[in-house]
């Protein structure tokens, strides 16, 4: 099988939820960043870090998978 290179993103923060949504540190710079990346985000967190929901603005971008010691979870759009 071929070795296929895709763009993706690590997007950082403190806390994910299950929504792909971020508590990050308060720059915007991943949402700003996010609007206009084609490629894969993923947000890696640990599993006590994980929340069911997180608060979100209307300019919050989410990521399309969050990775934990534990399980991957998969954003559906």
């Amino acid at each position: 099988m071929p070795f296929r290179v895709f763009p993706n993103c690590k997007a950082g923060h403190t806390a994910s939820d299950r929504r792909g949504f971020r508590l990050g540190y308060g720059g915007g710079y991943y949402d700003r960043f996010l609007r206009e990346f084609e490629g894969v985000s993923l947000g890696l967190c640990y599993g006590c870090l994980l929340e069911e929901r997180l608060p979100s603005e209307p300019f919050d971008r989410p990521v399309n998978g969050v990775i934990t010691e534990n399980e991957w979870i998969r954003i559906k759009p």
